[in-house]
């Protein structure tokens, strides 16, 4: 688990299994599971100090994005990256490039493919096209696992219209695009709008049937329920993303629950939401 994130949209297993997959087509290359094994936040410096004791002889380098590159100051203990390894960097196009004082590095030559991880599930959960940025085995086992949004599409599909479907679509990409302009996080912002209408599964009254078995907070719940239960799919859509589709990101919860009401004091990312679905 990286210090920069608070979880993944893949289990474990099937993403160190992704990497094996890559490391097969790369000559002289191997996954170590250590980061794994730990199951709690790694800090770079403590995956230097694992490499060093392991391989106490060999020239340590830690690739780096150089968007990156420009935070390596910022990182937890900055003196013992310095003495531990050295740091290769690829470009990433607009990133800034400079090194802080201190660090050995070398920079590759060319670019970065122009997406970050962070875009490339963005792309998933939105249903843009992915499929060329990943290689073809990964690609299949993604599709086969139903990782990273695949799996919700086709229950999406299958259980709403298709206009509305194609307007949750819609919503996916548009958050996405408003969360790469305005600092937020474009995957789970994708994710809020594939799932934000999950709930319009169900028919009016069976909406309102299932927010009065599970309680849920709808405002003035049996004066909505009984005269407006189409009100109500918001919250029965943020149960459902986390029941139905375990989402546990309570930001992502927030938004797909307030994105047809709104609430006093709305978070600017339950704003986000609230906006994109215009689409």
């Amino acid at each position: 688990l990286s210090p920069t994130k608070e979880g993944h949209g893949a289990p474990a297993a099937d993403r160190l299994a992704m990497a094996r997959l890559l490391a097969k087509g790369l000559p002289k290359t191997s996954v170590d599971t250590f980061e794994l094994a730990r199951r709690r936040r790694t800090y770079a410096y403590e995956l230097l100090r694992y490499a060093r004791r392991h391989w106490p002889a060999a020239e340590l380098w830690f690739l780096i994005g150089s968007d990156s590159l420009a935070t390596l100051a910022d990182w937890r203990r900055p003196s013992e990256l310095k003495r531990l390894g050295r740091w290769l960097v690829g470009k990433r196009p607009g990133a800034p490039a400079a090194a802080p004082a201190g660090f050995t590095v070398r920079r590759l030559k060319g670019l970065f493919p122009d997406i970050a991880s962070t875009g490339l599930r963005a792309r998933l959960y939105s249903g843009a096209g992915w499929k060329p940025l990943v290689e073809p085995a990964v690609a299949r086992t993604i599709e086969r696992r139903g990782l990273y949004g695949t799996r919700i599409h086709e229950e999406l599909a299958r259980t709403l219209s298709p206009g509305r479907y194609r307007h949750t679509l819609g919503v996916a990409a548009l958050a996405a695009d408003l969360a790469g302009r305005h600092g937020f996080d474009p995957a789970a912002a994708a994710l809020a709008g594939l799932l934000h209408d999950c709930g319009r599964r169900f028919d009016p009254a069976g909406m309102a049937r299932y927010a009065r078995e599970r309680r849920l907070p709808v405002p003035s719940r049996e004066l909505t329920l009984n005269r407006a239960p189409l009100l109500a799919h918001a919250y029965v859509s943020a149960e459902l993303a986390r029941r139905r589709f375990g989402v546990e990101d309570r930001e992502v919860l927030g938004a797909i629950a307030h994105h047809t009401l709104g609430r006093p004091k709305m978070t600017p990312f339950e704003r986000l939401l609230y906006v994109a679905d215009i689409a």
